[in-house]
């Protein structure tokens, strides 16, 4: 295995768990904002 397209594979893997926890939380904070405004 070329060690050098494992590293690549491995810091896209990081980065495409960054943005999905950047989106979840985007989603998390939109939701919640979205259901005070409906309880108010």
């Amino acid at each position: 295995m070329d060690i050098h397209k494992h590293g690549e594979s491995l810091n896209c893997y990081y980065d495409c768990q960054k943005s999905n926890l950047l989106i979840k939380s985007l989603f998390l904070k939109y939701y919640l904002i979205k259901n005070e405004i409906a309880f108010v």
